[in-house]
């Protein structure tokens, strides 16, 4: 690749005109000339496997992700709680089968989801009345498992004998 110098000239010219008839009535030309060095680029260096890992992890662990990771890790200690006794005592074989299961109803969760919202009504209806319709059924939802699982009678009982022992 030579090495050699670019030179630029410009040229520009002034022109003053009589304000009456708008004759030219002095012109000047004003020549500016620029040199600027040739600087010659090394070809990229390609990436190192560490290197490529990090611009990966960058480009997914964005903000967004990560507030989805944290929301999810920190509403899944009830998971961890009911799956551990679960797992504890299953065989290899079990474990294969609980996951093979897991799999293929999330596959069907998520497409019968995909095809409720998508349908043309409720997806109008979810637009315009989600932010009132989604508090009141998680409210419902913890009223329901709050009613069937019968610690509101027992925590009336411990509120009145004061005795807040579980039996």
């Amino acid at each position: 690749i030579p090495n050699d110098n670019i030179s630029t000239i410009e040229l520009e010219t002034v022109r003053y005109r009589n304000d009456i008839d708008e004759q030219i009535t002095r012109e000047f030309t004003i020549r500016q000339e620029e040199t600027t060095d040739v600087v010659v680029v090394d070809p990229p260096t390609p990436l190192t496997f560490k290197q490529k890992v990090l611009k990966f992890l960058s480009h997914c662990l964005n903000l967004q992700t990560l507030k989805i990771i944290s929301i999810t890790l920190a509403n899944s200690g009830d998971n961890v709680a009911i799956y551990t006794p679960l797992f504890a005592q299953a065989t290899n074989w079990q474990i294969g089968v609980y996951i093979v299961i897991f799999f293929f109803m999330m596959l069907v969760w998520l497409v019968f989801c995909y095809s409720f919202i998508n349908f043309r009504p409720i997806l109008n209806l979810a637009q315009k009345y989600a932010h009132y319709i989604v508090p009141i059924v998680f409210i419902g939802i913890g009223i329901y498992i709050i009613a069937k699982s019968d610690c509101f009678p027992w925590l009336v009982e411990a509120i009145k004998t004061k005795s807040f022992t579980n039996g």
